[in-house]
């Protein structure tokens, strides 16, 4: 079987590791006013409130996720199948996370520049997860072949 799909899907993977690391990476020195459209896209900054009330949990958390990704995506790359499933469970529960943000963003009455980064984040997490759970990809991580038709040899 074409290995295609798993290599499409562990490259979905690394462009949302690669997000992960542009949306934690300028957020390490702290919350600043220019890059507030970037820091609402943190992993886990809608729970920060309930937690530290700092940045520091969604910059943690959005490492934590990118490396898990990038880690299982090289896995992916190399059709290990485990790493489908881990991924396809992280990228459900990320998209999910995301589309919670977002919500929590309308109820906030956030203006529209705030609504980019995370959507973009929920597009992406999205298409991964979705092409990474495609059956074709299941079968692209098990060498599947075609099977041969059944010809009973007649006995001599």
């Amino acid at each position: 079987m074409n290995p295609a799909p798993a290599r499409y899907a562990s490259g979905l993977f690394g462009v949302c590791s690669l997000l992960c690391c542009a949306l934690a990476v300028p957020a390490f020195d702290g919350a600043d006013a220019d890059e507030a459209t970037l820091l609402v896209a943190l992993i886990g900054q809608a729970f920060s409130e309930h937690t530290t009330r700092n940045i520091d949990f969604g910059v943690s958390a959005t490492i934590t996720v990118g490396s898990t990704a990038t880690l299982l995506a090289i896995l992916l790359w190399f059709r290990f199948g485990f790493a489908r499933l881990i991924l396809v469970g992280l990228g459900t529960l990320t998209a999910l996370y995301y589309l919670y943000a977002s919500a929590r963003l309308a109820e906030a009455g956030a203006p529209a520049a705030f609504y980019l980064w995370p959507l973009i984040a929920l597009a992406l997490w999205t298409a991964a997860t979705l092409v990474a759970a495609l059956p074709v990809t299941g079968r692209a991580m098990r060498g599947h072949s075609a099977s041969q038709p059944y010809h009973p040899v007649p006995p001599y």
